[in-house]
């Protein structure tokens, strides 16, 4: 009988009865069949978790209209990762406005902010108008004033959302793991 020869045709040799598969040569630039399914373990995204400031069940909320210097987290919480494991960057949406903020890591990271045309001006002048009177129902005599100031001051960031500006937290964009959706509510 004769021996099997190593080649890498997937046709016997005239005359040669073929091999078992398992004395067929395999080629020297493949792989073995099941390095495909270790490779698809590799593909998939780390489990992301938000650091408990930043968690809707967890946070504690952040008003937005007031002066967070009183409101902020400790300062060891400030400068923890937001995210187990770290991540380079982060992009943050809202429904309500009309630009995305992107977060990066570098040493002096940047925070950009990218502009889109304001179609619902009469909302975010509503808003507007809302924050002023706010700031007028105050209980110290300088409410009204306050209030003139804001005025002269103009719209702000915080107007488009139409206040919602309690800051609850974040939640994670289903099959995008660098992007998160900031989460207000009134």
């Amino acid at each position: 009988m004769p021996v099997p020869t190593s080649n890498y045709s997937s046709l016997p040799l005239p005359g040669h009865n073929p091999a078992p598969p398992e004395l067929l040569a395999v080629p020297p630039h493949s792989r073995p069949l099941y390095a495909c399914t270790e490779l698809l373990l590799f593909d998939e995204e780390p489990r992301i978790k938000l650091h408990a400031v930043l968690d809707p069940e967890s946070a504690p909320g952040l008003d937005i209209w007031r002066d967070p210097v009183h409101q902020l987290p400790p300062p060891a919480a400030l400068s923890a990762p937001a995210t187990t494991p770290p991540r380079a960057g982060m992009k943050l949406t809202c429904p309500r406005l009309p630009w995305r903020i992107a977060l990066a890591s570098a040493p002096g990271g940047f925070v950009y902010i990218l502009a889109s045309p304001v179609v619902d001006r009469p909302v975010i002048a509503m808003a507007f108008e809302e924050r002023c009177t706010q700031i007028r129902r105050g209980c110290d005599p300088e409410a009204a004033w306050r209030a003139e100031m804001e005025r002269k001051r103009g719209i702000r960031r915080v107007d488009f959302l139409f206040g919602s500006p309690r800051f609850v937290g974040l939640a994670a964009t289903p099959g995008r793991p660098d992007e998160w959706q900031m989460i207000f509510s009134a």
